[in-house]
């Protein structure tokens, strides 16, 4: 008996989304030690799952059964996270930081994922994944909450 289309591919990804999910459990859970033992977040649980994942991959790639739902992860659902995270970005807010402030933030940001990119494919990140570690980080020092806020 074979199974249905659907049914095959969620089968084929549930291995490497189920470790992403303790990937990104284990960085929610260090964002919250963050959270307690400074009072505030400085790097948020994606850009930590981010980084745990690299580090993951580089003491341990994994086995080909979690390589389907890794890629999965590390493609869809992170650049959904890295969009969801952006959204909390709201035009008034922006608007009332002023023309310079505003400015400033656009020069940092360019320069921050521009050597974030370029450091990241020096440690041999993908195209995808060296862009999206500076853009979620970018995107989570201008949050309203952010402690790198002025």
């Amino acid at each position: 008996m074979t199974l249905p289309p659907l049914l095959t591919r969620i089968t084929a990804l549930a291995p490497g989304v189920a470790l992403s999910l303790v990937v990104a459990a284990v960085a929610m859970g260090l964002q919250s030690f963050e959270t307690q033992v400074f009072d505030r977040i400085w790097l948020e649980g994606l850009v930590l799952a981010i980084l745990i994942g690299a580090g993951v991959r580089t003491f341990w790639p994994p086995p080909e059964t979690f390589r389907a739902g890794v890629a999965f992860s590390a493609g869809f659902l992170l650049e959904v996270a890295v969009v969801l995270l952006g959204a909390s970005l709201s035009a008034p807010a922006l608007a009332a930081m002023g023309p310079t402030l505003l400015l400033g933030i656009v020069l940092v940001v360019a320069v921050g994922v521009t050597g974030g990119y370029w450091l990241g494919r020096w440690c041999g990140l993908t195209r995808n994944a060296a862009l999206l570690v500076p853009a979620a980080t970018a995107s989570a020092a201008t949050r309203p909450s952010s402690p790198w806020r002025p």
